[in-house]
């Protein structure tokens, strides 16, 4: 808890400097494309410069994001719900994201799962974070699948790609926070999508094959009946 109010503070007191920055940012670059009307320079490096000054600020913001998401994750609000609903509903606003990047989804859903209490937002943000994961495994397009299946008590929720899938060292440390492969990653997503569902009562298992893929599979419990 202590800790989680100290990030929340550093966040909130680089959040507003980052904010100034990025207008800062704004109103140079139109003070650069002014004078070049009424100079010989070329405006592009200067254009160039500002725009990766401002891809560095987007970063910091994203990180402080993601730590936010870590440290402030709220008690879940659970209530019934049934979670191939929530799946199709959401999906549906994933194929702008997905087809630019050649990924054609999949979906098999177990029309006999009965509900499960869940926080609604929450598991789309788990979900989501492992879509993206699948993403950046895919750089150059493959297969998403996302299934349910009802199985012992449980809803079972797989995300699977034809990825590269994650050398042995790497997937000993996948839910290890701050620990990441990717150049730009907070090394948050995974231990965040491991948290979510462990305050529902559920777990997280992964599979992995180098060159063949993941498959992560989240296991939630459903709802007694009366």
């Amino acid at each position: 808890a202590t800790v989680g109010t100290m990030a929340a503070e550093v966040a909130h007191e680089i959040r507003n400097p980052l904010g100034a920055i990025v207008l800062n940012l704004d109103l140079i670059q139109k003070e650069i494309t002014c004078l070049a009307l009424t100079s010989r320079h070329n405006p592009a490096e200067g254009g160039e410069l500002v725009g990766e000054m401002r891809g560095e600020v987007h970063r910091i913001q994203k990180v402080l994001e993601d730590y936010l998401k870590f440290a402030r994750l709220a008690k879940p609000d659970r209530r019934p719900m049934a979670i191939n609903d929530l799946l199709e509903q959401k999906l549906a606003f994933t194929c702008a994201e997905l087809a630019p990047a050649g990924v054609v989804l999949r979906t098999e859903f177990d029309r006999t799962m009965p509900p499960i209490q869940a926080d609604a937002d929450q598991l789309w943000q788990a979900t989501l974070n492992l879509i993206h994961n699948s993403l950046e495994a895919m750089p150059d397009g493959g297969e998403l699948s996302i299934s349910t299946q009802h199985d012992e008590g449980h809803a079972v929720l797989r995300v699977r790609d034809s990825g590269q899938g994650m050398k042995a060292e790497d997937f000993a440390k996948v839910f290890q926070p701050f620990f990441t492969t990717k150049p730009s990653g907070t090394g948050l997503g995974l231990t965040l999508v491991q948290q979510i569902i462990h305050e529902h009562g559920g777990r997280v298992e992964c599979e992995s094959v180098p060159g063949n893929g993941c498959t992560f599979t989240l296991f939630l419990p459903v709802m007694k009946a009366s």
